[in-house]
């Protein structure tokens, strides 16, 4: 298959995650998500009541399931679920579920850090809107930097 066939090919996957090996003490089960690659053809999402009704409920970081080793999952996996206001609940695995109105959200979503909209961390969101099998799907990218050095950081992307 040539590039311009792949490139066209309805089928395949619209955003994908990058990971490299990770050097000792980093990542998970040894490797790195370094890069989240989204289809040109998407969009920028940056308003809340785009994402209305739409659950996220998947959350990948060095390429594993919630970004824990493949050998102790999570019992309950994390999410992001906007309901049809533009709210948005949050649950991370083992932590209380924090919810965002729809202005936070859009204030997230239009590249204010997470900390300016009361989440803990350094993290920054970006979504996209794109078609994937003739169905409209979204997947928002998490950047982030670790608290205690901030040379070390993360990317993560949360799917439908």
């Amino acid at each position: 298959m040539n590039f311009s066939s792949l490139a066209s090919d309805p089928n395949l996957p619209a955003a994908s995650m990058v990971c490299m090996a990770a050097n000792v003490g980093d990542g998970t089960d040894g490797l790195k998500s370094t890069d989240v690659l989204v289809a040109q053809t998407a969009s920028k999402v940056t308003s809340a009541t785009d994402l209305a009704g739409i659950t996220f409920s998947q959350y990948w970081e060095d390429c594993r399931r919630d970004g824990l080793p493949a050998a102790t999952p999570a019992s309950v996996h994390s999410s992001i679920a906007v309901d049809t206001s533009g709210n948005a609940t949050l649950t991370i695995e083992g932590q209380t579920p924090v919810t965002l109105t729809a202005g936070k959200l859009t204030a997230l979503l239009s590249g204010v850090p997470a900390s300016a909209v009361g989440l803990p961390g350094n993290a920054w969101f970006q979504a996209v809107r794109f078609v994937s099998a003739g169905r409209t799907r979204f997947a928002i990218v998490e950047h982030g930097a670790n608290p205690g050095n901030t040379n070390r950081g993360y990317v993560g992307v949360w799917v439908q």
